[in-house]
């Protein structure tokens, strides 16, 4: 098995059509049966099936696809690093936000650029534990997190960054985006979008209380990208933490009146001595500091 096949494999799983994904990876049919078909051989289970209907994935070929997907993901990652660490940079540092945006992480950038112009800072998004668990297995070196979600361990160091507060987030048209706070009775009748009941203790604690108290229309959505997508086509609001922020102008961020907050952090290895790691530490800090004087969204 080598990256070139699985590659082809990819590729056709995304198209289902074998004289598409030909094209796509400038390739003879032929040779992609080929190639497909010795990757099966090597693998020992049947990934595509061919019949009249065309070409379809069976359930070990799903499977290897979305977590081959992953792995290809990770590789061309750690190439690129190397590369560039025999390019201009003399180390990498490994850095895991979450899928959404994380506040000024620019201004963070150009501050550690500036700082250790031979370090890489090499940014990896990964949704939800698996970030936990990169940084665990040291394939991590620095991760943004809130602070429930990082287990007490004395192999690691974290720094708290931020509080982050929860905000009654809406499209800018609707009638409550002029308020300065929001609270529990303006929400009575509205259209809430709630997530599926993960997400951080204080956000959870605010959705309760609200349904509770003002009874609202609730429509339970998937993820935050959902929940989004649904503001926008005018189908509710939703209560959000402030490092959700999306930066898009598209929305309104109202705070909501709860006294909970999310203490939100950057932790790394305790045995990490390199200056780089401690100074982005430090940029990271001193930049979300200047945000809280400046009372942005967090």
């Amino acid at each position: 098995m080598n990256l070139r096949q699985i590659d082809l494999a990819l590729d056709l799983a995304r198209t289902l059509n074998y004289r598409m994904t030909a094209e796509n990876m400038f390739i003879s049919q032929p040779a992609l049966t080929h190639q497909i078909q010795a990757l099966e051989a090597e693998i020992g289970v049947a990934l595509f099936r061919r019949s009249s209907h065309g070409v379809s994935l069976t359930p070990a070929g799903a499977i290897f696809c979305r977590e081959m997907q992953k792995t290809v993901e990770s590789i061309r990652a750690t190439i690129s690093g190397v590369r560039n660490c025999g390019g201009q940079f003399q180390d990498v540092l490994r850095i895991g936000l979450n899928g959404r945006n994380t506040p000024r992480l620019g201004s963070i950038l150009r501050a550690f650029s500036q700082a250790c112009p031979d370090v890489m800072a090499d940014f990896r998004r990964i949704q939800g534990v698996g970030r936990l668990d990169a940084f665990l297995r040291r394939e991590l070196d620095l991760v943004f997190y809130i602070n429930e979600a990082v287990p007490d361990l004395p192999s690691i160091e974290r720094a708290e960054l931020f509080r982050s507060k929860i905000y009654c987030v809406m499209n800018q048209d609707h009638p409550l985006a002029g308020r300065q706070v929001i609270t529990p009775e303006d929400l009575a009748g509205e259209c809430l979008l709630l997530n599926d009941g993960s997400g951080p203790k204080a956000l959870i604690h605010a959705q309760q209380k609200l349904c509770q108290k003002a009874s609202p229309v609730i429509q339970l959505c998937p993820s935050a990208d959902t929940a989004f997508l649904w503001i926008a086509a005018g189908r509710g609001i939703a209560l959000m933490p402030g490092f959700w922020y999306d930066s898009s102008n598209h929305f309104v961020y109202v705070p909501y009146d709860w006294p909970e907050t999310i203490p939100c952090s950057i932790a790394w290895h305790r045995d990490d001595y390199r200056p780089c790691c401690q100074t982005f530490v430090d940029i990271a800090r001193s930049t979300y500091e200047q945000i809280q004087h400046e009372n942005g969204i967090l």
